[in-house]
């Protein structure tokens, strides 16, 4: 069994050794980010596609919600000071 570890150990740092090697290493990196960005690019289409609201159309419409409140709050307010105006009168 040693005779056979020690013949796979050689033929394994021969492999590595070499700058074929190194290439296949690279290049399996670069098709695998390669992969993982067309990945995002995928499922980001199909969130748009379903019309499905993602955490930041929900950031978006809260930042809105509070303006439209901020808005009716001022409008309430100048309703009544304009009853008020009209009481004393």
């Amino acid at each position: 069994m040693s005779d056979l570890e020690q013949a796979l150990s050689a033929a394994s740092e021969r492999l590595v050794a070499g700058g074929a090697f190194a290439t296949l290493l690279a290049r399996s990196a670069e098709n695998t980010l390669a992969l993982a960005s067309l990945s995002n690019g995928l499922l980001d289409l199909a969130w748009r596609n379903l019309r499905l609201a993602g955490s930041a159309d929900v950031a978006r419409l809260g930042v809105r919600l509070n303006r439209t409140e901020d808005k009716i709050e001022r409008l309430l307010q100048e309703i009544e000071a304009l009853r008020e105006g009209e009481a004393t009168r």
